[in-house]
């Protein structure tokens, strides 16, 4: 399976190239203009991952099948290793690449989340989106009418709202949405079993939003387990997506890494 991606910046550059992986409901677009400020200095891919975005819809949502993508990813585009910035699930299917193939991983920064599992469920938000019959809908205002109950928080509608796309004429959701929902408890979870003797030497950037309840001290031992060369650093005045609250902050702190 070839995972879809977007390329910035010129080829041959001596830096390290860097390969930029979304959370759940998101895409590669949503990395864009990150994605384009971070490629003064290097080559930077963005990937939309399986049954997200214009990847293809497939029957297994593991993190061991993402990494894996992400692994079939950079073999196909000629990379034979790379710096890799995840966020949410995706810093979820990064931290596992790492751990599964390090020789692929140059170096690891992961956005708000930790290796460990979550009681936060999306359940509701996927079941809401379900419960729209696309059919009958044709204009977006109206989908998104539909959603202010099971989603009532703008900011978070307005992501979500991002995923629909038109189709022949119609409206549908570019979501694999009964895929998602069957493994939501692999997604908000971690393969600690598959991963548990591995562990990763290279450098790990471990940032987080202040406001933020994904990354709590507790995890500094488990993260530190997997990742002994890792740093938590806080981002002031951000929640879970930092890329949106503070995105100038966020661009200093990976630019650092990176460098």
């Amino acid at each position: 399976m070839a995972l879809y991606f977007q390329e910035f910046g010129e080829a041959g550059s001596p830096s390290a190239p860097l390969v930029i992986v979304h959370g759940l409901f998101g895409s590669s677009v949503n990395w864009r203009a990150m994605a384009r400020k971070l490629a003064d200095k290097r080559k930077v891919y963005t990937v939309d991952m399986r049954n997200h975005g214009k990847s293809p819809h497939m029957d297994i949502m593991s993190y061991e099948a993402m990494a894996m993508d992400l692994v079939r990813f950079m073999d196909s585009a000629g990379l034979k290793q790379a710096d890799i910035i995840g966020h949410s699930m995706g810093g979820k299917a990064a931290m596992v690449t790492a751990l599964l193939y390090s020789e692929h991983v140059k170096s690891l920064a992961v956005l708000d989340i930790a290796p460990v599992t979550y009681t936060h469920s999306y359940t509701e938000i996927l079941n809401a989106m379900l419960a729209i019959d696309m059919a009958k809908c044709s204009l977006r205002s109206e989908v998104e009418a539909k959603l202010k109950h099971g989603i009532p928080d703008d900011s978070t509608r307005l992501f979500i709202m991002q995923n629909v796309v038109t189709g022949g004429g119609e409206l549908a959701w570019r979501l694999n949405l009964p895929v998602l929902i069957e493994y939501m408890e692999d997604i908000i979870g971690f393969p600690a079993e598959l991963v548990e003797a591995r562990h990763y030497e290279g450098k790990v950037a471990m940032i987080y939003g202040e406001n933020s309840d994904y990354i709590k001290a507790s995890a500094g031992p488990v993260v530190r387990h997997y990742f002994p060369n890792s740093e938590f650093i806080s981002v002031d005045d951000a929640g879970h997506w930092i890329q949106a609250d503070k995105p100038e902050i966020l661009l200093e702190l990976l630019q650092s890494h990176l460098n």
